[in-house]
């Protein structure tokens, strides 16, 4: 059956709505001053969290138990990617890191991994295969 809980917590505002036993359950939050939102599905299907912490944004989408995961963020003024497959499976990086770029594209198990950079001003690619 359908749950939905509303708290505040401290002067910032939370939002629960859920759904049990393998249903979706949804998570909206401002938690000082900075927003995140969570929406999730358990056993095996989607969660997703939204949020921007210390004037910084992070994202993370997943699918449990092998499934795909990305996590986005802007750390510090600096962006940052991940996408991820679990269990052998695709992982990327996508960042950049006090204002030089880095990419990096790996597959585990075996598979192939690249890095690609540019560091200070200069450009630097590395492709690596483990």
């Amino acid at each position: 059956m359908d749950a939905e809980v509303v708290r505040l917590y401290e002067g910032m505002d939370a939002e629960v709505v859920g759904l049990y036993e393998g249903m979706e359950t949804e998570v909206v939050g401002l938690y000082e001053g900075m927003e995140a939102e969570v929406v999730g599905s358990y056993e095996g299907m989607e969660a997703e969290v939204v949020g921007s912490y210390e004037g910084m944004e992070a994202l993370v989408w997943g699918c449990m138990k092998g499934w795909k995961q990305v996590l986005w963020g802007l750390y510090e003024g600096m962006e940052a990617g991940v996408v991820r497959l679990y269990e052998g499976m695709e992982a990327e990086v996508v960042g950049s890191y006090e204002g030089m770029e880095a990419v990096v594209v790996g597959l585990h198990e075996g598979m192939e991994a690249e890095v690609v950079g540019s560091c200070e001003g200069m450009e630097a690619e590395v492709v690596v295969v483990v």
